[in-house]
């Protein structure tokens, strides 16, 4: 039961338990939570800074979501790389 909830899915729409969808991560990276269905989080959703910069977060782009890379800047966390430190 446990290699259940390492599984990669291709999208996190394809995880219909909440369980398994808040430990789900999707073949392109993306992290997997529950919001009455499961979705990917985007980057401000990650609270810290070691979740942050080790994460990819949905950026939606004419209606495709797109897995981008998360970094942490000024106490949040972005897909803008926006820090010059």
């Amino acid at each position: 039961l446990r290699d259940v909830y390492k599984r990669q899915f291709l999208t996190c729409e394809n995880v219909s338990d909440p369980t398994l969808c808040n430990s789900a991560h999707t073949s392109d990276g993306m992290t997997c939570y529950w919001n009455s269905t499961c979705i990917p989080k985007s980057c401000n959703l990650f609270t810290n800074l070691a979740d942050c910069n080790s994460k990819y977060g949905v950026l939606i782009v004419n209606s495709t979501n797109i897995s981008v890379p998360c970094y942490w800047c000024n106490n949040s966390c972005s897909h803008n790389y926006t820090c010059n430190t």
